[in-house]
């Protein structure tokens, strides 16, 4: 991995693994204990695409970071309206159980994010290192990456203006509007 890319990935992993809080930290020293295989980028992520795994594994993502990279924007998006509902905690939860390996990691990441507002610098953090890795991507698979990336958030910005606010901001990340066109 570049200098630069392990910067961000860093940067992505100090505002996401929150150090006050000890289940985050927690996670993210098991998920730093564990190789970056496809198939475990798969689990933490919930992304199954092979071209988009097989990149992050050229790149050599750590876990920890393919983990931030998938749920920042996911607990961004439910805490845009700066309160989690019922409706909102269900959904996500459901969604997570679908699509990602709800094991113990996972599982107390999305409950600290359930109870914590994300800081200013998680979306700043989110978005240097989406652009880097858009950068990276090849053309033809970056609307790939940015749809399986933003596939669970946007089941959950259906609610109001500052969800759709949200999901816009991080959909632009990759050079995209909502509608998916540059």
């Amino acid at each position: 991995m570049s200098p630069d890319l392990n910067s961000l990935c860093q940067a992505l992993e100090a505002a996401f693994f929150v150090s006050d809080d000890p289940r985050l930290v927690e996670s993210w020293r098991e998920l730093h204990s564990l190789d970056l295989t496809s198939g475990l980028s798969a689990e933490v992520s919930g992304i199954r695409n092979t071209r988009i795994l097989a990149l992050w594994e050229a790149w050599g993502l750590p876990t920890a970071s393919v983990a931030a990279l998938v749920l920042a924007p996911l607990a961004l998006a439910i805490w845009a309206d700066r309160k989690v509902d019922s409706h909102e905690r269900r959904v996500m939860l459901s969604a997570l159980q679908d699509t990602i390996f709800f094991g113990t990691i996972v599982q107390d990441i999305v409950n600290a994010w359930l109870e914590r507002t994300p800081g200013d610098d998680l979306l700043a953090a989110w978005e240097n290192l989406i652009g880097a890795l858009h950068q990276l991507t090849p053309p033809v698979d970056r609307k790939l990456l940015a749809e399986e990336i933003l596939k669970m958030p946007k089941t959950l910005s259906h609610r109001g203006s500052k969800e759709k606010a949200v999901l816009e901001r991080l959909t632009q990340a990759f050079g995209l509007s909502l509608t998916g066109t540059p």
